[in-house]
């Protein structure tokens, strides 16, 4: 599947925000007239909390990409299996290439792979990121990636040389590829999307929902630090809730593309049909957020832990198995 995805926002961070202007602005007025040993312990309690959610939000994701990833291969593989057969079907010579091609997808989780597999995928956006919140040896640690993230590299690389003897998979993939093109492969996209569709839904909300309360401190601490920016900062929370555009939208966008992929895949007039309403939903809903402030992401406060990442507003995460396109 063809999938992407930034970290969202929610309308519960949107109402939250909304409820702590008022005392963010309270709270300033009474920063104003503390000391600055104070002020400065404050900003390392905020920072500490900032951290530790956003570490909530990436384990919460790595468990949730490994689930959805798991629940899109075995509901995608009968399909997958379809298309091998009916390229195979129409020309016989690619039949090695294409059972090289399904047998590696599902069996390949070696980053040496070239094409698509779903245990590369499961590797990367779920077993890795779990293992990189491990302490060291366990976890990584500069350019050592920890014993866990070696291991499964080492038996990665091993079943892919196992693998290396069959038939060329590219070949497999790019057979694959000119059926899904086609009207008939379009349809099979279709249903296999309608099959997933929830799979992928129940992810992005859960990953929207994983990084809400890391969201909102980030927002709030940039709020404290900059009351001005308030009205910004909310509409970046309206956006990062509604924004219809996929895959660089919010949780809505996300919503509407899964659900409607099922329509606007199909060939002729229902596809077009389709295409054109989710465009009108999407214009309408970009037109309400073109009344918002621009948005503001929010700069939350200097990390307490040196070296940690604090993810930004609007940015891709690298542990979003939906930003690597099939």
């Amino acid at each position: 599947m063809n999938a992407f995805s930034v970290r969202p926002r929610t309308k519960f961070a949107a109402a939250l925000m909304a409820a702590g202007v008022v005392s963010a602005a309270s709270i300033v007025g009474v920063a104003e007239n503390r000391s600055l040993p104070v002020l400065d312990i404050d900003v390392a309690s905020a920072s500490v909390l900032t951290d530790a959610l956003y570490g909530l939000g990436d384990a919460i994701n790595g468990v949730a990409s490994g689930v959805a990833l798991a629940n899109d291969a075995s509901s995608s593989l009968p399909f997958d299996a379809l298309t091998a057969f009916a390229v195979a079907a129409q020309n016989a010579s690619l039949g090695p290439n294409l059972l090289s091609w399904l047998v590696q997808r599902y069996a390949n989780p070696s980053d040496n792979y070239l094409w698509y597999s779903y245990p590369k995928e499961i590797k990367n956006f779920s077993i890795e990121p779990l293992a990189a919140l491990l302490p060291y040896p366990l976890g990584p640690n500069g350019v050592d990636s920890g014993s866990i993230i070696n291991t499964v590299n080492q038996i990665a690389d091993a079943i892919n040389n196992a693998l290396a003897g069959l038939p060329d998979p590219g070949l497999g993939e790019l057979g694959a590829l000119e059926f899904w093109a086609t009207d008939i492969g379009r349809a099979v996209v279709a249903v296999n999307s309608a099959v997933i569709a929830p799979v992928w839904m129940l992810y992005s909300t859960t990953y929207y929902l994983g990084y809400l309360p890391a969201d909102v401190e980030a927002t709030f601490e940039s709020a404290l630090q900059n009351p001005n920016d308030i009205p910004g900062l909310v509409s970046n929370l309206a956006y990062g809730l509604l924004s219809p555009d996929f895959p660089d939208g919010g949780l809505f966008g996300d919503l509407l593309h899964y659900a409607s992929q099922p329509f606007t895949t199909l060939p002729g007039p229902i596809g077009e049909q389709a295409t054109n309403i989710v465009a009108a939903i999407s214009n309408n809903i970009n037109n309400l957020l073109a009344q918002l402030p621009t948005p503001i992401s929010p700069t939350p406060f200097p990390s307490a832990t040196p070296g940690a990442q604090v993810a930004g507003a609007n940015t891709l995460s690298s542990a979003d198995p939906r930003c690597v396109a099939a």
